[in-house]
């Protein structure tokens, strides 16, 4: 081997601990950043969700009908007796 590789090598041995603590660290934050925007991509697709969700909802309001006649009907028997 030549001198070069024999000296870079030895460098390398020499800064093995920083270098592995620093790819270490760099894992970690690549991962927190992952998971910071995985979180805010969620967020952001619940709430477009909700506020679609929202606005079909003024949109087609549910309504109901209920026939009250029969209940009518049957208070005026009880008033006449």
């Amino acid at each position: 081997m030549s001198q070069e590789k024999v000296d870079k090598k030895k460098e390398l041995k020499a800064n093995r601990k920083d270098i592995v603590k620093k790819k270490k660290i760099q894992n970690v934050v690549r991962g927190a950043v992952v998971a910071l925007v995985a979180v805010l991509a969620v967020l952001w697709m619940g709430i477009s969700g909700y506020s679609k969700y929202e606005a079909y909802q003024e949109e087609n309001p549910k309504t109901y009908s209920v026939n009250i006649n029969p209940i009518s009907d049957y208070e005026a028997t009880l008033d006449e007796e």
